[in-house]
Parts: C-alpha cells; sequence; structure tokens
C-alpha cells in the first residue's frame, strides 16, 4: 500500500505555506503595534501611577514637564527602570 505524503499533494504545500507567511505577518502587525504604542504621549493615570511609587519618578518626569519635553510611554518604563536603585540608595539617607 502507498503512502501519501504533502508532495503528493501541491495544494497542500501551498497552503501550509500560506498559512506560515500569513503567521509571519500577523506577528510583523502585532509587533509594530505594540511598538508604535511606547512612542505615543503617556496618560495623566500612567504618570501618576509611576510617580506615586518613586520620588526619583517624580522628580525626574517632573523636570522634564517643565522643560517642555513629553513624556513618552516608553520614558515610563526607562525611568522606574533608572529609579530602582536610586530609591534603595535614597533609603539610607531617610533613616534615623
Amino acid at each position: 500500500m502507498n503512502r501519501l505524503n504533502s508532495a503528493d499533494f501541491p495544494v497542500f504545500r501551498l497552503l501550509i505555506a500560506a498559512f506560515i507567511v500569513l503567521g509571519i505577518v500577523i506577528l510583523a502587525v502585532l509587533a509594530g503595534t505594540s511598538l508604535s504604542d511606547s512612542y505615543k504621549a503617556a496618560t495623566i493615570a500612567e504618570i501618576q501611577t509611576v510617580t506615586a511609587q518613586s520620588n526619583c519618578a517624580k522628580k525626574m518626569l517632573s523636570d522634564a514637564n517643565r522643560n517642555a519635553i513629553e513624556i513618552l510611554r516608553r520614558d515610563l518604563k526607562s525611568v522606574q527602570a533608572i529609579c530602582v536603585s536610586i530609591d534603595e540608595q535614597a533609603k539610607a539617607f531617610n533613616e534615623n
């Protein structure tokens, strides 16, 4: 008995290739959407959330606002990452 494989059916090979291409396109679109969102201006609620957690972030973002620099969503992530160690070090000066 002969076994059938995908080489016997060129249409199936074409469909498989089409699904692979479609998957790649979908991933590219989703990645592009995610990337473009990070370059949008941060909302008031997003800024307030970050500044409530960190005095360092509050200072950095206040300075940016004072200097008329637009705060982007990606800036919030950067500020949070930078301020973790700074806020930890600040505890050394606040202890009595």
